[in-house]
């Protein structure tokens, strides 16, 4: 297994066995894991509906304002850590697609791009142009 990380972050494998001696220790533990598996499945809901979006522009946007965290409002960041190449992949874009609606979006001031980061300058005035 390989794991790549863009920032720091605890990863953990356990094998089944020693996973449920863990858990017959301790069985209040399964409600973690059962928080952990419904923040996945409305991650994994999140990216499902952003590839529904056709129009290239809105993809674009759903995309970035759920890496920043801000699809939905929640404060957690200002700045999406990644760069324009890795944007475009998870947006389904190609990167000149996306190099055109960032420099487009930074014309504008609701963002400006950094090395391997973008900085949301109105996340507001983002979603309501995803809205639209």
């Amino acid at each position: 297994m390989t794991v790549i990380a863009r920032s720091s972050c605890l990863v953990a494998r356990a094998p089944q066995p020693v996973l449920t001696a863990l858990l017959d220790v301790n069985p209040n533990r399964w409600r973690l894991i059962a928080q952990n598996i419904r923040e996945f499945a409305v991650f994994a809901q999140l990216v499902a509906s952003d590839m529904q979006i056709r129009d290239s522009q809105r993809r674009f946007l759903a995309v970035l304002l759920r890496i920043a965290g801000r699809h939905t409002g929640d404060v957690t960041s200002e700045t999406a850590e990644l760069t324009q190449d890795e944007l475009a992949a998870m947006a389904n874009l190609l990167r000149q697609t996306t190099g055109r609606a960032v420099r487009e979006l930074a014309d504008t001031g609701l963002l400006t791009v950094r090395h391997r980061n973008i900085v949301l300058h109105d996340a507001a005035a983002l979603r309501v142009l995803l809205a639209a």
